[in-house]
């Protein structure tokens, strides 16, 4: 498989036009689609036990098929660097810092492979405040790069009370007793039904040795019609020396796919007490195991294939629908000499992605931004306006290679991006099964 350069023409000439999409109509969803860097990120926040300082530990993830290596003696090798940034409410720049990760294998096949990753991590201190949050990576051999932003906030820390990290997913935990001695950071927020444990782990820090604390726990559905508990659990835990680990074992509750949150209760006294929460998402992998997941993969399928294919298909048996999925993903294998269908994967990893990165008030993979991240898959540049010539957020999509610009703004200011450019984006119409 050949990876492919993509050439990026200057970002100013379409700002020039900002309200027209470019001259060429989009394409659909092809197989050179998958190929490009990309990657994902998680961070975890630890506030210092005296002072109001945190620290701020970032992690990012490359599969190995995104990065271009060149063979070197009896190696193969890839360089990518990683750039952090973060600013404050006016843009001025806090704390900038860029690194270079080397990755090299001896085995051809894991260049290009999604399930192998390279993981690398970065550790600042920064005071309490409202921050942007700027990661860009840059693939040294192609000079493709793709940015990343997200806002985040970091709480001032009271004296005399105890305080809680963020939220992360781990596994591979490694316990010596009751502790937590080693744990990889799973670096997503979406959960794939693959049979490896996932948990959901924060520390609580002390004000002092012997402070006793309630903890309650509640994981239940998200963004549905009517949301419902899974589960709930209420403990307590006295301080010693260390910090209070806890880890919630989120795939021992054999949740459906769907989005859920977990919120955590912490208290040490009626007066002295917090809360933390974390969304994230369930999906299958590889082929859908039940007949819920299969019917909603069908649906998802529709933005790619001729519509034609789903006519009635709630008429059809399981078996007969299984059927349907297997043909339309065997007749669009790209290699089909391999035993993965690379193009699947991509596609239902656009799909895993939109949920965890656009879901608001539905499913991402529902949403504008989720349709265009599904048909056309990482934007090579996006450009945000908070808040300038209008009083409602704004984001601009531009596909070099495509030669469009799609234009996303958010009416309500909630995080919910409708889609305004191009007009005659009628071709894909939401998905409804007949």
């Amino acid at each position: 498989m050949n990876k492919k350069i993509i050439e990026a023409i200057p970002i100013f000439i379409m700002l020039l036009l900002p309200g027209l999409s470019l001259a060429q109509s989009p394409e659909f969803f092809k197989v050179e689609s998958y190929e490009g860097l990309d990657y994902e990120y998680a961070y975890f926040l630890v506030p210092k036990k005296t002072g109001e300082n945190t620290e701020f530990h970032l992690f990012t993830k490359v599969p190995y098929n995104r990065l271009q290596f060149v063979k070197f003696e009896k190696l193969f090798r890839a360089e990518y660097e990683v750039t952090l940034e973060l600013r404050d409410k006016d843009n001025e720049l806090i704390h900038g810092k860029s690194w270079r990760e080397t990755v090299q294998t001896n085995n051809y096949q894991e260049t290009e492979t999604a399930d192998i990753f390279h993981m690398a991590r970065s550790r600042v201190l920064i005071a309490p405040g409202e921050y942007k949050l700027n990661i860009m990576l840059q693939d040294m051999e192609t000079n493709s790069r793709i940015n990343k932003t997200q806002k985040i906030n970091i709480d001032k820390q009271k004296k005399n009370n105890f305080r809680i990290t963020s939220v992360i997913f781990v596994e591979n935990i490694e316990k010596e007793g009751d502790k937590i001695k080693y744990y990889t950071p799973s670096i997503t927020d979406h959960i794939g039904k693959s049979g490896k444990e996932y948990f959901d782990y924060f520390e609580i820090i002390p004000s002092k040795p012997g402070e006793k604390f309630t903890i309650e726990i509640e994981l239940k559905t998200a963004y549905r019609k009517r949301n419902k508990t899974i589960f709930k659990d209420k403990f307590e835990r006295i301080a010693g020396m260390d910090n209070i680990q806890i880890a919630t074992n989120i795939t021992e509750h054999n949740l459906i796919i769907g989005a859920y949150e977990i919120i955590y209760r912490i208290s040490a006294g009626w007066r002295n007490s917090k809360k933390i929460r974390k969304e994230f998402y369930i999906s299958w992998m590889g082929v859908p195991t039940t007949e819920e997941e299969l019917d909603l993969a069908l649906e998802q399928m529709k933005y790619a294939f001729d519509k034609v294919l789903f006519k009635n298909i709630k008429k059809l048996t399981y078996e007969e629908k299984l059927n349907l999925f297997n043909s339309i993903w065997v007749d669009t294998d790209p290699y089909p000499e391999t035993a993965r269908n690379e193009l699947q994967e991509e596609y239902f990893r656009r799909v895993r992605y939109s949920n965890l990165m656009f879901t608001v008030f539905q499913d991402g993979w529902k949403t504008d931004r989720g349709l265009i991240y599904i048909l056309f898959g990482p934007p090579n540049e996006v450009i945000r306006f908070d808040y300038l010539w209008t009083s409602y957020p704004i984001q601009y999509w531009a596909y070099y290679k495509n030669n469009i610009l799609f234009k996303f703004y958010d009416l309500h200011n909630t995080g919910d991006f409708t889609l305004i450019v191009p007009y005659n984006f009628d071709a894909w119409t939401r998905p409804v099964i007949k």
